[in-house]
Formats: structure tokens, C-alpha cells, sequence
């Protein structure tokens, strides 16, 4: 399972698409993929009080195995791992892993976009499920829109992977 920002939550336009190359290959390999919604989380204790500001993870959390989980601030790319000075944390602990899986769930029923593909297998869906418990199907990503694709696709011609 993979949680991550929405494009409409993340502060990060730019590495968000370069993420968004990979999510369709990502859902054929049988990934799950959550999207957090910027205005999803409606319920302050299920992944916590945003206040005014719009739902956003910065905190990096991997379970691996079931048994151990992955936390900090580090991403997961070379940039992070040569250039910043942020860290992760591994602990081996199968009953700590099986609390942040729960959390996961909990959180991610009304607070992200689940993401799946579409009935031909070649495009991404998100569905929302809203705060009546309704699904809603988006056939295009979320709070995107023509301006934002082409300034992401403008952008990218000058900033490789190596460097997101």
C-alpha cells in the first residue's frame, strides 16, 4: 500500500508529476495507491486536526513485511540520499506495524483517494468516498487542470528525475 499527497495537496506540483509517470504501472502491479485529499478529511481524528490549512503528509511511513515499519522525513530517491540531510528511522516491530496498518485504514476511508484502474486496465480512477458514505468516481486526476498540465509538462523539460 502506498499513501501519498493528491496533486491538489501536495506543495510539490513538480514531483508529484514525476510520481504520476508511475502510478498507472504501479496499479497493474497490483500497488494500492491512496491519494490524500486536500479537503477529504473532514474528521479531525481520523488523520489528524489540519486547522485551516489543506490536508497534506510530509512524514514518510512504510510497513515492510508487516513487521517493520519505516519512518521519517527522508524520501526515497538519490537526490535525498546524496544531497539533503533528512533521515529515516527503521524499527523491527510487528505489533508497532500492525498499529500504523490500522491507522492507514481508518484514516484513508474518508481522507484520500483510493486509486484503481479503469475497466480497459490504461487509465487511473480515483474514488472518493464522501462523508454519506457515496462513491464517487474521478475519470481525471483531481484539482488539475489544462494550465497546471502544460506548466508541469513545461517544467519537467528542464528537471530530470535525478533531481525530484
Amino acid at each position: 500500500m502506498l499513501v501519498t499527497n493528491s496533486l491538489g495537496s501536495t506543495d510539490e506540483p513538480l514531483v508529484h508529476a514525476g510520481y504520476a509517470r508511475y502510478r498507472l504501472d504501479m496499479l497493474k502491479a497490483g500497488v494500492r495507491i491512496y491519494e490524500l485529499g486536500p479537503s477529504l478529511s473532514h474528521d479531525p481524528r481520523k488523520l489528524g486536526n489540519f486547522g485551516s490549512s489543506i490536508s497534506r503528509l510530509h512524514a514518510k511511513a512504510s510497513v515492510i513485511d508487516r513487521r517493520i515499519i519505516l519512518v521519517g522525513s527522508m524520501n526515497l530517491d538519490a537526490r535525498s540520499a546524496r544531497l539533503n540531510t533528512e533521515a529515516a528511522l527503521a524499527i523491527e516491530s510487528p505489533a508497532l506495524a500492525g498499529t500504523l496498518i490500522g491507522l492507514f485504514r481508518e484514516g484513508l476511508t474518508t481522507g484520500a483517494y483510493r486509486l484503481r484502474l479503469s475497466a480497459d486496465g490504461e487509465h487511473v480512477e480515483w474514488l472518493e468516498t464522501t462523508a454519506d458514505g457515496r462513491q464517487v468516481v474521478h475519470t481525471h486526476e483531481p484539482s488539475d487542470g489544462w494550465w497546471g498540465r502544460l506548466k508541469r509538462w513545461v517544467e519537467a523539460l528542464f528537471v530530470g528525475d535525478e533531481l525530484l
